[in-house]
């Protein structure tokens, strides 16, 4: 990767976020001028929010490749109906809400969202942004 590529990816996590500017860089397929394929990396379905608004669907398609759902299909149904689908957890939680905060040690808050709980935290979702989730298994 070169000097100019680099600095391409960093100014595109600075001004995405971190979280959201990884997700974004995993699923694209063009970087600068080389075209990648991503193999052998495993997301779980990840919504990114910016102020309270969905604003992309990340997820791990059939063929393992990263795919970005439609702007269409980012409303809370959708989001709802995918995160209970795909939550492979067995303690009641569906998903994780990962979000910048000034206060944690890591800089990060991870809020978990039980099943019960779902769609009143994507009705009310947190002012700031974040990342969402879908909570998986531990392997």
């Amino acid at each position: 990767m070169t000097v100019e590529e680099e600095t391409s990816l960093l100014d595109e996590l600075s001004s995405q976020g971190v979280l959201a500017g990884f997700f974004r860089i995993l699923w694209q397929k063009n970087v600068g001028k080389a075209v990648h394929t991503l193999t052998g990396v495993s997301i779980p379905h990840t919504i990114v929010y910016r102020h309270r608004k969905p604003m992309a669907w990340y997820f791990l398609s059939k063929d393992g490749s990263i795919k970005k759902k439609n702007k269409k299909r980012l409303v809370c149904s959708e989001i709802e109906e995918a995160l209970r689908k795909n939550s492979r957890s067995q303690c009641g939680v569906c998903a994780v809400y990962i979000s910048p905060s000034a206060t944690a040690e890591s800089g990060m808050q991870c809020t978990f969202v039980r099943t019960a709980e779902l769609r009143q935290f994507l009705l009310d979702t947190p002012e700031k942004s974040g990342v969402l989730q879908v909570a998986e298994k531990n392997k």
